[in-house]
């Protein structure tokens, strides 16, 4: 177990330097009950979960109830990087509970909207993924990264706290709450006429955007103009 207090900065650090130092096999980030640091003052603070090239297969990143993640500004997740139709060889399973929530936030000193990115999922979600009594926090920050997702009646960008890529097998972001993006909720980033509702268990305060975006119908569909795209 260890002690972890009595630092000069109580946190244990995760560089996150992008694919030189990706979650590559089965990890679980235990709850330490110090926060961890995503990014250090040089790194590019991109946390990524996926397998090496040279050795294919799913890789899974566990974090326990309790545990809080801090990301440098500009800081993303990525549960398996990239965008496609192939199938995600990286999962996230984070599960706390009603009194010991799994916390995603900024590490600036005075957190603000749209400090880090967020959580992004790529390619077609594993169906092992699990988002459950989690808060992710001051995340939503604008990008040049678009999606499958139309576009929103303000006609402004598809980024937001939480973005899926590909169409998920079922509603795997429950009893969570997205607080304080700069953007949107939750990204429906897919082209598909599943359109996997994450309004239900989920609480959205202070988000800058929709609560969640609408996936783009399936070709030959075509998204509705942006003035009559729903935004809840």
């Amino acid at each position: 177990m260890g002690t972890y207090t009595g630092n000069g900065t109580d946190e244990v650090l995760i560089p996150a330097n992008g694919g030189p130092e990706v979650v590559a096999e089965d990890t679980t980030l235990h709850n330490r009950g110090v926060p961890y640091r995503i990014g250090s003052t040089t790194s590019s603070a991109s946390l990524q979960v996926r397998p090496p090239p040279a050795a294919p297969g799913l890789v899974t990143l566990t974090i326990e109830a309790g545990t809080v993640l801090r990301f440098k500004p500009g800081g993303v997740m990525l549960v398996q990087p990239g965008q496609g139709t192939g199938p995600a060889q990286g999962a996230l399973i984070a599960l706390g509970t009603p009194t010991q929530p799994i916390v995603f936030t900024s590490a600036s000193a005075t957190p603000a909207p749209g400090d880090w990115l967020g959580i992004y999922f790529g390619f077609v979600p594993d169906p092992s993924d699990r988002m459950d009594n989690t808060r992710v926090e001051y995340a939503g920050q604008r990008t040049s990264l678009g999606s499958g997702s139309c576009a929103v009646p303000d006609g402004g960008t598809s980024d937001a706290a939480i973005r899926i890529f590909g169409v998920p097998t079922g509603e795997f972001v429950t009893n969570s709450t997205i607080f304080e993006s700069a953007t949107n909720g939750i990204d429906r980033g897919w082209s598909s006429d599943t359109p996997t509702d994450y309004l239900g268990t989920n609480t959205f305060q202070a988000v800058a955007g929709c609560k969640q975006t609408l996936p783009h119908p399936a070709p030959p569909g075509i998204c509705p103009p942006p003035a009559a795209t729903p935004c809840p």
